[in-house]
């Protein structure tokens, strides 16, 4: 603002750039006005630049190098040169200097009349002009230094002003990075280096507006908490898609958790506050029982129970569903899920939601009829959302776990040519978006792991060639994120990885041979029976 009102232009022209060139024309140092005095360039340069630690630290500091610009004194971004100090003294005092000056020429004069005349009377008259003059100076610099002072006043509010607006600026910036820029990146093939730097810089400027806004600034509190939990959605929250970084995520919930409950301890009566500070405290348990701190997370669950208590209103109910979702209480989550589905049917995540409880509830079922029932429906509801949106990675993905959820209970039920034809549509699937974003280590994570059930498909059905070229696929994919995943899962990816490897070769010493790698998790599932049956005829004399 400043250099507009200097120069009649903008720093920067912002109309019709790209995302990247936009990201650039702000790293990039600012093309100034020679022709501006040096004291002013060199503020301008110090207000302007990229680097945080360069320009100054508040608005106050910027404020009071302005007044020492209008004041005539030495500004801070010029430095202490001692010639430019003393330069800029002389200028100052270029008024007070010359009557100095004048006053030891006179004297001079006078000294000079005395000693010619020896008369006390021109001595008296040299001194009492003397000092009517500093006075008459003095006065004049009293009403210079009012001026002054109203000047700075003004150029006070000003910058106070432009602080507000720079401010406001910032807030609109990380509030369009996250929930305008962000969710249309993440719909783009390739977008995880693009989407980790709109994170990284929106990190920034959310932990600046921390900084800078007062506990009684409620609205700014819930958008800020607003920011921080979409913000831990991409860093890593593994139900979305994110860029594999867990602890992170968990940083950024607790920010939005702490001015959630600022918000709800100033309006305790406000239901929406309620709501919305148990759905954070939820999202906390469920992150720390991803990263397998199991007892910290019921005792979150059970501090949330309390927070939230009986919910009516919109926001409390979708709280509660995910209450019933983190407790794995399926049958209640899928319930709160379709009375708000039905109260809000254009909403996508209800709908997402009850295709998530019909997915959850496949799994729980004893009947094979029951859970083949609630599969069916999950695909369905899915399928109709990808086809409203078909570019939408998203929609994609829970798309593949429906088929996934079929492909397994076909292979329950011994049916494996349907099993495998539905791992195939899996594989289709993932590998898709494992190509346009070979940087997301969740879709890494879930197409290693298709390729291994794919895998032990064809080995059911005595292809062991067929299943080799998918377990060599799977070893390649787990290969390049084994680091990056949790060790619980890549310890049963691996052990997967190994069995099926030793029944692909088929002799006895390539199935011993994968014993200490067998994961008790995985030799209860249908893969590990085909393993344990196969060595166990081996073993038996």
């Amino acid at each position: 603002m400043l250099h507009e009102l200097l120069t009649g232009r903008p720093v920067r022209q912002w109309a019709g750039l790209s995302l990247p060139d936009l990201l650039a024309a702000i790293q990039a140092p600012p093309v100034l006005d020679r022709s501006l005095p040096r004291d002013l360039c060199a503020i301008l340069d110090q207000a302007l630049s990229f680097d945080p630690a360069y320009r100054y630290p508040t608005a106050a500091a910027f404020a009071e190098d302005l007044q020492r610009y209008r004041a005539g004194l030495p500004v801070a971004a010029r430095g202490p040169g001692p010639w430019y100090v003393a330069g800029k003294w002389m200028v100052r005092h270029r008024w007070s200097l010359l009557v100095a000056a004048s006053i030891l020429v006179y004297s001079g004069f006078g000294l000079e009349a005395v000693l010619r005349s020896s008369r006390m009377a021109d001595e008296q008259r040299q001194i009492a002009e003397r000092q009517r003059e500093l006075a008459v100076s003095a006065q004049q610099t009293a009403e210079a230094s009012a001026a002054e002072a109203r000047t700075a006043e003004a150029a006070a509010n000003q910058q106070k002003r432009l602080a507000e607006d720079r401010f406001n600026d910032v807030r609109s910036l990380a509030r369009s990075v996250l929930f305008e820029f962000e969710p249309a990146a993440a719909q783009l093939p390739g977008n995880t280096p693009v989407r980790k730097l709109m994170i990284e810089k929106s990190a920034v400027y959310l932990d600046r507006l921390e900084r800078s806004i007062p506990d009684s600034d409620l609205a700014l509190h819930a958008e800020l908490a607003a920011a921080y939990l979409r913000l831990a959605s991409v860093q890593g929250i593994p139900s979305t898609s994110n860029l594999g970084d867990p602890e992170g995520a968990l940083a950024s919930i607790e920010k939005g958790i702490r001015s959630r409950r600022l918000v709800f301890e100033r309006k305790p009566d406000d239901a929406g506050a309620r709501g919305l500070l148990a759905d954070a405290m939820i999202t906390r348990a469920m992150q720390l029982s991803t990263l397998q701190r199991t007892p910290q997370a019921q005792r979150e669950l059970r501090a949330a129970t309390r927070v939230l208590g009986t919910p009516n209103d919109e926001i409390g109910l979708n709280t509660l569903s995910r209450l019933h979702f983190a407790r794995k209480d399926f049958a209640k989550f899928l319930a709160v899920a379709e009375r708000l589905h039905r109260q809000f049917p254009a909403k996508d995540a209800y709908s997402r939601n009850v295709a998530l409880g019909h997915k959850y509830l496949s799994s729980q079922q004893s009947a094979a009829s029951e859970r083949l029932g609630h599969a069916r429906q999950a695909e369905a509801i899915d399928a109709a959302r990808l086809a409203a949106q078909p570019e939408n990675a998203d929609r994609k993905l829970d798309l593949s776990f429906d088929l996934s959820m079929l492909a397994t209970l076909s292979a329950e039920s011994g049916d494996w040519r349907s099993a495998k034809d539905y791992f195939a549509r899996t594989v289709a699937i993932r590998r898709e978006l494992a190509a346009a974003d070979p940087k997301n280590v969740r879709y890494q994570e879930r197409l290693a792991a298709v390729l291994l059930y794919q895998g032990f498909a064809h080995l059911y059905l005595d292809d062991p060639r067929g299943a080799d070229l998918l377990f060599g696929q799977a070893r390649t994919a787990l290969q390049a994120i084994t680091d990056q995943i949790s060790p619980p899962v890549a310890h049963d990816l691996n052990a997967l990885l190994a069995m099926g490897n030793a029944l692909a070769i088929g002799s006895c010493t390539a199935l011993e041979e994968a014993v200490p790698v067998a994961s008790s998790r995985v030799l209860r599932d249908l893969y590990g029976k085909l393993w344990t049956r196969r060595l166990a005829a081996c073993r038996t004399p």
